[in-house]
Formats: C-alpha cells, structure tokens, sequence
C-alpha cells in the first residue's frame, strides 16, 4: 500500500504518528535532542518528527510492506532506519502545527513496525521557499522495536545551510529553526 501526500512542513517537520499518540510528546525538551537534530529525525515510541529541507510545501510517500524492501539507498540523499509503535492501527500523517483533527489518517495493521525514513533533494539553496524539489519517504513492515540508526548520512546542502542558519539564529537542527538547545 503506497500514499502519497503534499504537507506543509512548517518549523521544517512533519509528523508520522499512532492515531492515539499523546501530541505533548513532540514538545518534551528531549524529542529534538542534538541526535535527532543531527539526524534528521525525532522518535518517541508512537511518534515520529521528520526534518525537512524546507519550511513550506513537502512531497511525502508512505509505503506499508509485507517484509523489509530491498535496499534502494543509491537513490536517496539521506537515511535512517527506526520503528514506530502503532497499537491503534491507524497512522496520522501530519504537519507540525497541524491538528490531530485535520490531519489525514490511514487504517494498517497493529504493531510495531521497522521504519526506513528516506529523504531526496536536500540540496535546498532556499529553505525558507514555499515549494521545491525535496521528497521523503518512509517505508514501513513488521519488526521488532529498534533505536534510530542513521544508515545513510547527507552531508551536504541543508546540513551546510544549516550550520549558517544556525550561527545567524542560535537555533538547531536538521536545515530548521526548532531552537532546541540540547
């Protein structure tokens, strides 16, 4: 099963989470920490934040498999293997301010699901532009619950734009402004 949306990923996040997940999870002063920051992805056990190269107008795919995909790394920029918890059997995909009641849902199975968050077209010249070339998608089979693990790491682009911004701002993060400190 494949879906594909287009969200606006304000603060430079979208969210992937459990219908019944608790939404103060993503403002713990520990979801973002310096890992997540670094890595691009934030993960609670039933919530994920995936960091964007742009503040503004995302493609995302999601894709639901019966066993881990074979490995397709040569076309991606950026990758990081994690697992998501969804007991409710409904996965709400989401901007960062959006609300749980707006955001758009699909029904899966309920588990604990192996998660391969994929991310294309980082080399973003303008991240505060309202549409561009960055796409992500997050795979998602059955397994066991896992850690994040970076597998692929981009190290150009919005990681450089970053660290400009950052110097600018004093914020942190994956091409964002999220101000976490840690």
């Amino acid at each position: 099963m494949l879906r594909r949306f287009n969200l606006y990923a304000d603060y430079h996040q979208f969210y992937v989470e459990d219908e019944q997940s608790a939404a103060e999870t993503a403002a713990a002063p520990d979801f973002w920490n310096a890992r997540a920051l670094a890595d691009g992805l934030a993960s609670a056990r039933d919530m994920m934040a995936i960091g964007t190269a742009r503040y503004g107008n995302v493609h995302v795919e999601i894709e639901v498999c019966d066993n881990e995909p074979p490995n397709d790394s040569d076309d991606w920029n950026h990758i990081v293997e994690a697992a998501i918890e969804i007991p409710s059997g409904v996965i709400i995909v989401r901007g960062c301010t959006e609300g749980h009641d707006t955001a758009q849902r699909f029904p899966v199975a309920p588990g604990t699901y192996q998660a391969r968050v994929c991310y294309s077209g980082l080399d973003v010249e303008e991240p505060d532009a309202e549409d561009g070339d960055d796409h992500y998608r997050l795979v998602l089979w059955h397994g066991a619950w896992r850690e994040p693990q970076v597998t692929k790491r981009f190290e150009g682009g919005v990681n450089a734009a970053s660290a400009a911004t950052n110097a600018e701002t004093g914020s942190e993060g994956f091409g964002n402004e999220r101000g976490d400190k840690s």
